[in-house]
């Protein structure tokens, strides 16, 4: 550790501001409370997979420690869009993220408690269109919990309405009544269903000492 602080903050992306105005790397990754490195070469690890002049956000996969036990690895897509970020969002303890990126497009909204991640993702990569590359490599865990997880699209949607007027409103009533009917769906309705009866079955497997194993490519780890 080169440099540290120790000082109140208004919140845990002010005190992530306060990182990034002290960092002087050239790519930035942040590891709050409850996420950490798999192991004592993680981040030597991720490194490897780094090129010069490599994309502006850079992306590994994640193994999360369930809160009904167990851990499961989630996998993130290759190919992301808007309709991806509507129900996800990518792990900040395994994504690189260029410093530059805060300079041109602003750091993250402090008065936004829940997502100013997310906000920070959908602003650069759905309406800037930076680069961006997934990098097949597991370095980082973190413990299950908050409420972004546990969020449908709709609530996600919601509780960002200010940010999603500002900048996509002439299709913010679209990106609505889209997420109001796949909520309606009878798909969605089974999927909610099947989900519910398999974290139930998954508790009951690790409670019994069943060995983790990975988690499907796209789906919520919530």
């Amino acid at each position: 550790i080169d440099y540290w602080i120790s000082e109140p903050d208004k919140g845990i992306f002010d005190a992530m501001n306060k990182g990034i105005k002290a960092a002087r790397g050239e790519y930035l990754l942040f590891l709050n409370g409850g996420d950490v490195f798999l192991h004592a070469r993680g981040l030597e690890q991720a490194m490897r997979h780094i090129q010069p002049s490599d994309a502006a956000i850079l992306y590994g996969d994640i193994l999360v420690e369930m809160s009904y036990g167990g851990e499961l690895l989630f996998k993130y897509p290759d190919k992301l869009n808007f309709r991806y970020f509507l129900e996800h969002d990518l792990p900040h303890q395994a994504t690189f993220i260029r410093r530059q990126l805060f300079d041109q497009y602003g750091l993250y909204d402090p008065h936004n408690k829940i997502n100013a991640d997310w906000t920070f993702f959908v602003l650069t990569i759905c309406k800037h269109q930076v680069s961006y590359r997934h990098i097949p490599c597991t370095f980082t865990r973190f413990q299950q919990g908050g409420i972004t997880e546990t969020m449908t699209k709709l609530e996600r949607v919601r509780s960002q309405e200010p940010f999603l007027l500002e900048h996509f409103g002439m299709f913010y009533p679209d990106i609505l009544r889209l997420v109001q009917s796949e909520r309606n769906s009878l798909k969605a309705k089974s999927y909610r269903f099947a989900a519910g009866i398999a974290k139930k079955i998954l508790a009951v497997y690790f409670r019994l000492g069943g060995r983790s194993f990975g988690w499907l490519e796209g789906l919520k780890p919530g």
